[in-house]
């Protein structure tokens, strides 16, 4: 029997085998510059942001707390406080932001801070999606209007940073109300440093003697302005 029929078969497979790697081949090195099109389009580009809604705060029309003090008394930097206004927002392109979470959000920022918003019951906005956790505080501080003559001090104390609950971040923005007016105060947290900024007073209700519960120290890029 001859073996040309086999080395012709042999030849055959090998030629097959030759075109089918050229074909993968082929349509890797396509895929490859397809998905190096796309990067380079979209670096250069870079995705599309949706436009932000309304996102102006009116902090004259929040409600202030018509409830006596807590005994407990919530302070920023040693001045006590009380909640009018509560911002949450999702960090990224994360989804929004669950609103009945809100009291575990700032307990987890500052212990206290969840039982102040349900003493004060203040008003409780959601924002979308923030792109930029670094961005937030500016945008925040932005848009809370603040409506005073510039020879009038302020009762407000505006405060804005990340917190994570799990592993979800929540972006938290407070506008808080001075006993007496004080000036304008803003502060960034940064890096979850909540606690640097708080403190409780126990106040006591016969003798109005107020004790720190925390010592209070201020970081220097807290901004404060009549």
């Amino acid at each position: 029997m001859s073996s040309y029929p086999l080395t012709a078969r042999i030849d055959m497979d090998i030629a097959m085998g030759v075109v089918a790697l050229a074909f993968i081949f082929l349509v890797l090195l396509l895929l490859a510059l397809n998905g190096i099109q796309f990067y380079f389009y979209y670096r250069k580009k870079g995705p599309e942001i949706p436009p932000q809604e309304n996102l102006d705060l009116d902090l004259e029309a929040t409600p202030v707390p018509t409830v006596e003090p807590p005994h407990q008394r919530l302070c920023i930097l040693g001045e006590a406080v009380a909640i009018r206004l509560v911002v949450m927002a999702p960090t990224g392109h994360s989804t929004a932001v669950d609103p009945t979470l809100v009291t575990k959000v700032l307990d987890k920022a500052y212990p206290g801070l969840g039982a102040q918003y349900n003493h004060d019951k203040p008003q409780l906005k959601v924002w979308p999606s923030q792109l930029s956790k670094h961005g937030f505080p500016p945008t925040f501080f932005r848009n809370a209007k603040v409506a005073k003559e510039d020879t009038e001090l302020s009762r407000w104390w505006l405060v804005a940073g990340e917190v994570m609950l799990g592993k979800k971040a929540y972006l938290i923005g407070l506008a808080l109300w001075t006993d007496e007016p004080c000036g304008l105060g803003k502060v960034n947290v940064e890096g979850f440093h909540w606690i640097q900024y708080f403190s409780v007073l126990a106040v006591n209700p016969v003798q109005g003697e107020q004790r720190a519960a925390a010592d209070v120290e201020i970081p220097g890029h807290t901004s404060r302005g009549d």
